[in-house]
């Protein structure tokens, strides 16, 4: 891909030398693309391209992925949206892991700290789930050819279901249901309904689930756990999954 847009960079970037004015812009997208051939060359990730007074920090997608995973689609979003501008004190702090930055949370606390990195929480679903399924259902991963995945995938009763993991509930409603109703139609497996996993306490997440559940093509439960608490509310949300979705548990 690194390849792919330098080469369409450079190639815009000569055509517009020859048949337009703006030398600068030009003068630019030749060195961005050039810097994206490197980076395919080399197999080095570029950190931040500084041209004139504009600067591409890479670890802007890292942040917004971060907060994507704290709940946080609205921050997310503005993330992406400044990837091309001046960079804020944040965005140029360094990021030790680029594929789950430590150091974001640090700069970024959650509002619950049952957790010490996204995985940490992912993991201890996942375990926790295990556990209480005992024997009455499956964790699979999520095989969907596209990008976006369900977290995984619970299967219990001859039903599927979706589940979904957010470390906190900062969540947009209206994105966060468009969010679900597109792997819904996407994803590989025929999916019965969604679970909905959030980092927080049950009073943090009664609009999300008032509002977001109603605009979900699917029966949805939301279920609040923190890693000290106890797990049989997760299998209970299952079960409620079960029951909406008409199967015997």
């Amino acid at each position: 891909m690194s390849g792919v847009v330098g080469v369409l960079a450079v190639a815009a970037g000569v055509l517009a030398i020859f048949y337009k004015n703006n030398n600068g812009g030009s003068i630019a997208l030749v060195a961005v693309g050039a810097a994206f051939l490197l980076m395919a060359v080399t197999g080095y990730g570029i950190r931040s391209l500084k041209i004139g007074p504009n600067e591409i920090v890479m670890d802007t997608l890292n942040v917004a992925r971060q907060l994507r995973l704290q709940g946080d689609d609205e921050g997310a979003a503005e993330a992406v949206e400044s990837l091309i501008r001046t960079p804020t004190p944040l965005l140029t702090q360094p990021v030790a892991d680029t594929s789950m930055s430590r150091s974001f949370l640090k700069y970024n606390p959650s509002p619950t700290e049952t957790y010490s990195i996204p995985e940490d929480y992912d993991n201890a679903v996942r375990a926790a789930l295990n556990a209480e399924l005992s024997g009455r259902g499956l964790v699979l991963p999520d095989m969907s050819a596209n990008t976006r995945r369900f977290d995984f995938l619970v299967r219990a009763s001859e039903k599927t279901f979706g589940v979904e993991i957010r470390l906190g509930d900062r969540i947009r409603f209206d994105a966060f249901a468009q969010s679900m109703n597109l792997l819904l139609q996407t994803t590989a497996t025929s999916i019965d309904g969604v679970l909905v996993v959030v980092n927080s306490s049950p009073e943090a997440i009664v609009n999300l689930r008032d509002v977001a559940g109603g605009l979900i093509h699917a029966p949805t439960q939301f279920v609040a756990w923190r890693t000290s608490d106890d797990a049989h509310v997760l299998l209970e949300a299952i079960h409620q999954l079960v029951v909406v979705s008409k199967g015997s548990w």
